[in-house]
This record gives C-alpha cells, sequence and structure tokens, in this order.
C-alpha cells in the first residue's frame, strides 16, 4: 500500500501507520515501535526485534560432509553463533576447515573438546555483492578453456570455486535473514544454481585428473558454455524476451547430446541446465 508523505514543521516528514496493523498489535497511543534498516526498506515492529540467534551441539561422532552441511544449514538459516562439544578431535578439524568457507568467521575458545564457531554480518550493497558472485562464477568456464588449452590454471580454478561458495552463501544468508521483497527469493535461487555450477567444474577438475589426454570435443563444449554463460549474465542485467525465446528455439541444449566422451560431457550438460534455469529465474525477476 501507498501512503503520503507529509511535512511536519520545518524538517520532519511523517506518515499514518495503517489501523488495521495497530489494531492487530494491540497498539494505542503512547505505545513504541520499534524501526530497522535493511537495504533500502524500512522494517517496523510492534516489539523489539529479534537478537541474534545462537544454537550449542554436542556431537560424539561426525563425517566432514556432516559438519560441512549442518554449517552450512545454520549459517543460511541467520544464526550467528555456534558453541560446538565434541569427542572425537576429528570434528575440530573438520570445523577448522570449514570456517574458512564462511566470510566474517571467527573461531575463539578453543579446546580439546569444544569450540565457539562465530558469524559477523558486514553491512552490503547487496545488488553488487550478487553481480560479484555472479562474475565469478563466470571465470569458471573461461579458466576451464584455458586450462584444456594448455595453460595451468588449476590453483585459479579452485579459488574461484570457493570464491562462488563464499559469496552465495552470503547472499542466501542475506535473503533469509531479512525483509526483502518476495522477487528476491529468485536470487536465492539463482545462487544455488552458481554454486552447483562450481560442484561440476570440481568435478570435471578431478576426472581430468585421471586422464592422460583432453579430447577436443570437451573444450569445444566449453567454449560454447562459456559464451552462453556470458549471454546469459548480460540477459539478466539487461533483460530481453526475444533473447530466451531465440535461445530456447536455437536447440542449444542438443549440443550436449552426444555419446562421445559421455562421462565429461554430463558435467557440461549439467551446467547447461543450470543455466537455463538460471535463465527462467531471470524472467521471474523481471516480471516481478
Amino acid at each position: 500500500m501507498k501512503r503520503k508523505l507529509v511535512l511536519q514543521g520545518k524538517h520532519c516528514l511523517m506518515s499514518a501507520i495503517p489501523k488495521k496493523w495497530i489494531n492487530q498489535q494491540g497498539l494505542s497511543k503512547g505505545d513504541y515501535v520499534e524501526f530497522e534498516q535493511l537495504e533500502n526498506y524500512l522494517l517496523v515492529s510492534a516489539k523489539p526485534l529479534p537478537k541474534d540467534k545462537s544454537i550449542k551441539i554436542s556431537l560424539k561422532k561426525a563425517e566432514r560432509i556432516g559438519i560441512i552441511r549442518l554449517i552450512q544449514m545454520l549459517y543460511d538459516a541467520g544464526f550467528k553463533k555456534i558453541d560446538f562439544d565434541f569427542l572425537d578431535k576429528d570434528i575440530l578439524n573438520y570445523i577448522v576447515e570449514v570456517s574458512e568457507w564462511f566470510e566474517g568467521s571467527t573461531l575463539s575458545n578453543i579446546k580439546s573438546s569444544s569450540c565457539d564457531l562465530e558469524f559477523y554480518d558486514a553491512e552490503m550493497d547487496f545488488a553488487n555483492y550478487f553481480r560479484k558472485v555472479f562474475l565469478n562464477s563466470l571465470e569458471l568456464p573461461v579458466l576451464f578453456s584455458e586450462l584444456l588449452s594448455g595453460k595451468n590454471k588449476i590453483d585459479e580454478i579452485n579459488a574461484t570455486v570457493k570464491a562462488v561458495y563464499r559469496g552465495s552463501m552470503v547472499v542466501k544468508r542475506k535473503i533469509n535473514t531479512s525483509q526483502l521483497p518476495l522477487e528476491y527469493k529468485y536470487y536465492y535461487f539463482i545462487s544455488i544454481q552458481l554454486e552447483e555450477i562450481a560442484d561440476q567444474y570440481l568435478f570435471l577438475l578431478k576426472y581430468l585428473k585421471e586422464m592422460k589426454r583432453y579430447p577436443k570435443i570437451l573444450l569445444q563444449l566449453n567454449n560454447k558454455l562459456r559464451d552462453l554463460f556470458k549471454e546469459t549474465y548480460d540477459n539478466f542485467y539487461r533483460f530481453k524476451l526475444d533473447w530466451f525465446i531465440a535461445s530456447e528455439r536455437g536447440l542449444i541444449w542438443k549440443w550436449f547430446e552426444t555419446e562421445e566422451e559421455p562421462l565429461t560431457v554430463y558435467h557440461l550438460r549439467a551446467i547447461s541446465e543450470r543455466i537455463k534455469n538460471i535463465m527462467k529465474y531471470t524472467i521471474g525477476i523481471a516480471y516481478k
């Protein structure tokens, strides 16, 4: 709903709070409300805003992947602090490793059977931060083509994958913990696609380490994928429905329907499907 701003005195602008909301909250003259600025939005609450969430977790035994998923889930949900108690000394090593994946994470009170993991959320320009994550993802097919062309880009690929992981998790956390408009759910879904694209390039990197040669079709298809990903990025920021329709009619997904090098091409096709999802979510944002 829209409310008009009215000048009160020389410098103050005022607007009426909807009566329906006031009645729902049981407010009356003289009561206080809480205000919090979130990006370009202003959150009004009848009750004190929630304090930072924390949780205590006791672990007897856990595997590395289980620790990773647990911390990711709590990070996405907006928890500020996790107090760990554990019996298995390897768990501390896993926590230390995973903590490096998150921006603004700090380990403290480290002991042989316990530690605290805290997350600090800095102020951020959401739009510019999301663009940075998107641009980092665009670097992956570029670096991979350079690798296939004989350049040693393994370290750069690993570093870029890590940057995509870190960035996409920050984006998802921000969306989950902020009162952003409904269309921001599409940014959340796009972030998941970017993570999965990074996953596929890690799988490809692992697979290529076991190969004695790089098949020509892999370079050809990855170059097409690189160009398609760049066009998808451009269309995200300068949306044209005609481009999306032309991409569908062009049957670009048929490029990856080949029996040559099936395992390798499978990963490229998986990436192409993620790019296709990004196109669909882009339409959701454009027509919000």
